[in-house]
């Protein structure tokens, strides 16, 4: 790579807060376009140094680039940032409703009533109670995909909403999260980041619905929530390579023949 475009792409990606990750796909973006536009100017007959100073010239003042980068590939301006914000608690509110909360409010009108039969948590006849083995056995699901695939080769056995929402509705359910995570905190970037978040969040999950009684500990539940957050992850980084790519075309033409 020529020293001269080195140099201007060093200066851009300095003035640039956001995560290592991130400077580095926006240095292989600068290169890439400023590397087109050299080429462009070496066909027209100019020199290696000069197609490499007029192609920075037509890309214009770093400032300007920088500012662009911060209002349309990382639109965290600050309306647009408390907008998501808010999104995000919504949604885990609504997540924790769905899977905690509305659990507990139904226990707890059940015994109320004087009801011993819980729907959510099955202890056989003969057990020993809550800390018998055979109860948390009868409660636990650890074989991947055990139950994901009753539910569709038997789904005959089963009520049609209750197959969809332990299969295609677990994977919906995190799909958010694997959106709204790297959008507000940098540290979520990473694939790998991402991915660990959507596990342990659904363990938790998991592990608190078994110690309250109010749900089973699933290990598919695990897979396809953490499915769902990687479906999400990958849609908002579609959607800003997308954006990212305009954003250069819509730059490129401008600059070049302004």
């Amino acid at each position: 790579m020529d020293k001269k475009i080195e140099a201007y792409v060093e200066q851009i990606v300095n003035g640039l807060h956001c995560s290592r990750t991130d400077k580095e796909d926006i240095k292989d973006e600068l290169r890439d376009h400023l590397s087109l536009l050299k080429k462009e100017f070496l066909a027209e007959g100019m020199s290696e140094q000069e197609a490499a100073e007029k192609a920075v010239k037509c890309f214009g003042s770093q400032d300007l680039l920088i500012e662009g980068y911060r209002e349309n590939l990382f639109p965290g301006s600050r309306p647009v940032y408390i907008g998501a914000s808010v999104l995000f608690i919504i949604y885990s509110f609504s997540v924790l409703n769905i899977l905690i909360f509305e659990r507990l409010l139904v226990r707890m009108i059940h015994i109320l009533r004087g009801e011993t039969f819980n729907i959510y948590f099955w202890t056989p006849p003969n057990s020993n109670g809550y800390f018998d083995l055979d109860v948390w056995l009868w409660n636990a699901n650890l074989v991947p995909f055990k139950n994901t695939i009753m539910y569709i080769t038997e789904a005959e056995r089963f009520n049609s909403n209750y197959v969809f929402d332990n299969t295609v509705g677990n994977i919906a359910l995190f799909i958010p999260l694997g959106i709204l995570l790297p959008f507000l905190f940098k540290k979520y970037h990473k694939f790998s980041e991402l991915a660990a978040a959507g596990i342990l969040i659904s363990f938790m999950v998991e592990a608190i619905q078994i110690i309250l009684r109010i749900g089973q500990f699933d290990i598919d539940d695990i897979i396809l929530n953490s499915l769902g957050a990687v479906i999400g992850y990958l849609l908002f980084k579609t959607i800003k390579f997308i954006y990212s790519s305009k954003f250069f075309h819509m730059m490129t033409l401008k600059l070049k023949w302004k």
